[in-house]
């Protein structure tokens, strides 16, 4: 096949910028295309398959589609089938392949009729669309009616092309892909009104881009509070084996290992916005999922299932846990009687450690090493809600099960809302690891396998940016007064508040700054005047964005004004990006983050000489966390508590990298929306 032929059938797939020089490029797709799906030049790739070229081994491969590990079926014409999920670079099976989804949004119900005599019958709880969750009857959104939805397995170089339709009438919708820096393809980055138009009612979106991130990632919903009611997913971007500095101390590294995370209302999540007074009030959840399963009670039986996973003894495996979560909360993930060997946080492998527990917050992720060493038995793994979530007693469980074991539970207790032993935890909230204590392992102690580049390391940086975040606290009476409509939630046990970085309360417009500049109104922007008249009130509402310089190192001081210990830690991520963490610290009393400055250029706040590299990171409630990352990919990108609620209410900054002129231009025929008056 000439090259010139991979170019059309790239451009027929809206590809073509992606097209690789003398590379061979493998097209997986669902099994079918439906009416209401946009055509693949379907003719064209198979007209293309029968190529007998030796430099370019086009393959096809016709899967389900869905969440099964056995091997592909291929169509007719089709050669040497292999899927996506694949052993990757090894045996000469290193040409990117065309990973092609088809995922259907739509409005769904838990323990529904799809389900049949689920959990009385526990068989039925498998059932073809059945949606357990912790066993609770409530309305969902889902993604090909499971929750959590479809995920992605892939190799680092692959093309994944998603075509995503809503069906949830009266509302839009957008993906994002956390932890995927989008270099080539920001327009994809699936943020509403910053990066795309968020899809409407019917509409399709296409995302499309390149796995080139190696590591676990996951998918979300953008849109609303739509990620808690279930839109979300696991991402995992695999590269050869022998590149891996772990690999040779793990046998399997499983696609069902990948433990996904996610806190879970009784309520739909807008409900919860702003906020109820008399009853289900706050934004705490009442339980939690793993892999979209769980019981809400403590009992063991007559429930529904858990989620179970199955080992060997003797053999060791990675496991990739993802925080999938949205309320004010962290928590704990334990596994009963076996230690874990922790590698790699976000996407940075680490020098690695010993831990019990792990502390996870909302988008961070760990992978880990479990080693099957234990008697043949079942476990409990056990997810705990911290802070005011432990006093909820917000928990769940899952099994992990050794194969000879049977279909057993475990025998030992139930642990609970109360737990198990946490041993050495990594991540401590709040915690900054300041006494020599082994039982702690904080993430800026962590050492990365990565060396940071020199530039992020020298003491002198050319741009600083603090990140104070706090809230704006309303009375009723200013709140609520005639022709006043301040965005704002009801946090638990605290006055109606807007939630603000440095004293905005950030608004996006009603166009995509990315690829609709001209139409976003200048009055909507954050502008001296406007700062000086609004800002001695207490609060802006504005589009805040911050210019930095293509190319520079940037310091964020990401601080919490409030200055209160052993409250909430607040998990700031940032999109297109990657940031090494330097510092973590607490306040001292009358201590600012001028302060903190004029401390780190005396060298008197030590910072690690082999930072890990997130794009996830945990203040400590009244402290501050020190990183720096290279502007090098440019763009418009969010930069924002992962708190949910407190991402609606508007702690958010929009970084804009470089200038117009430097970014990916538009694609052609991308989706416009505005003001119309």
């Amino acid at each position: 096949m000439k090259q010139g032929l991979l170019a059309v059938l790239l451009a027929g797939l809206g590809l073509a910028c992606f097209a690789p020089q003398g590379l061979a490029v493998d097209v997986h797709l669902a099994n079918a295309v439906p009416d209401d799906f946009p055509a693949l030049n379907d003719a064209l790739l198979l007209a293309s398959l029968q190529e007998d070229d030796a430099d370019l081994d086009e393959r096809r491969v016709w899967l389900d589609g869905e969440e099964s590990d056995r091997r592909a079926r291929p169509r007719p014409r089709a050669s040497r089938p292999a899927s996506c999920h694949r052993p990757c670079g090894q045996d000469g099976d290193d040409e990117p392949m065309i990973c092609y989804f088809r995922w259907r949004v739509e409005a769904y119900v838990t323990m529904g009729r799809a389900c049949g005599g689920c959990p009385r019958n526990v068989t039925d709880c498998t059932l073809p669309q059945c949606v357990t969750a912790d066993g609770y009857e409530k309305g969902v959104l889902t993604v090909n009616r499971k929750i959590p939805g479809p995920s992605i397995h892939v190799c680092r170089g692959d093309i994944v092309v998603v075509d995503v339709k809503n069906m949830m009438p009266g509302r839009s919708t957008t993906i994002h892909w956390h932890g995927m820096r989008q270099r080539a393809s920001p327009h994809m980055d699936g943020v509403p009104m910053l990066t795309q138009c968020p899809i409407p009612e019917n509409g399709i979106f296409r995302y499309r881009f390149r796995a080139e991130e190696v590591g676990t990632h996951f998918w979300h919903s953008h849109d609303g509070m739509q990620k808690m009611d279930g839109i979300v997913g696991a991402m995992v971007v695999r590269g050869p084996r022998d590149e891996e500095p772990y690999g040779h101390l793990y046998d399997y590294d499983l696609r069902s290992h990948t433990i996904l995370v996610t806190d879970w209302f009784h309520t739909d999540a807008d409900q919860r916005f702003p906020g109820l007074q008399r009853r289900e009030s706050g934004q705490l959840p009442d339980s939690y999922l793993i892999n979209g399963r769980g019981s809400y009670r403590l009992t063991v039986d007559s429930e529904a299932p858990y989620a179970v996973f199955r080992v060997s003894r003797g053999r060791r495996y990675r496991l990739r846990l993802i925080g999938g979560t949205c309320a004010s909360c962290a928590y704990s993930i334990t596994v009963e009687g076996h230690r874990l060997k922790l590698i790699a946080v976000d996407v940075t492998p680490v020098r690695a450690v010993e831990v019990d527990t792990l502390t996870m917050s909302p988008g961070e992720r760990y992978d880990v090493i479990l080693d099957a060493d234990q008697p043949v038995a079942a476990y409990w793994i056990h997810v705990r809600g911290l802070g005011a979530c432990a006093l909820l007693g917000a928990h769940q469980v899952a099994v992990l099960r050794y194969s000879e074991a049977g279909a057993s539970l475990p025998t030992s207790r139930h642990p609970g809302r109360i737990g198990l032993p946490l041993g050495v935890v990594v991540g401590p909230e709040n915690s900054i690891c300041a006494t020599d204590n082994p039982s702690e392992v904080c993430v800026h102690h962590l050492e990365s396998l990565r060396p940071a580049p020199p530039a992020v390391l020298d003491r002198d940086v050319s741009v600083r940016l603090p990140m104070e975040f706090s809230f704006r606290f309303y009375s009723d009476e200013e709140l609520f007064r005639s022709d006043t409509f301040h965005r704002f939630f009801i946090p638990p046990l605290f006055p109606p508040a807007s939630a603000r970085v440095n004293n905005i309360s950030n608004v996006l417009g009603p166009s995509p700054l990315l690829s609709q500049l001209d139409s976003v109104p200048e009055h909507l922007f954050c502008s001296r005047q406007m700062l000086a008249s609004c800002q001695p009130r207490g609060t802006c509402e504005c589009l805040h964005l911050v210019k930095i310089p293509l190319g520079e190192v940037v310091e964020f001081v990401i601080a919490d004004a409030g200055r209160i210990r052993n409250g909430l830690s607040h998990p700031f991520h940032v999109h297109g990006n990657y940031f090494r963490i330097l510092a973590l610290g607490l306040f001292a009393p009358g201590q600012t983050v001028a302060d903190v400055t004029r401390l780190l250029d005396a060298g008197e706040i030590p910072f690690s000489l082999r930072p890990v590299e997130k794009d996830t990171i945990a203040v400590p409630s009244g402290g501050y966390a020190v990183v720096r990352m290279v502007a090098d990919n440019p763009g418009y990108w969010m930069f924002h508590c992962h708190f949910l609620y407190h991402l609606v209410a508007g702690m958010s900054v929009v970084l804009q990298v470089g200038e117009p002129d430097d970014m990916v231009p538009t694609p052609r025929g991308f989706t416009t929306c505005g003001d119309f008056f």
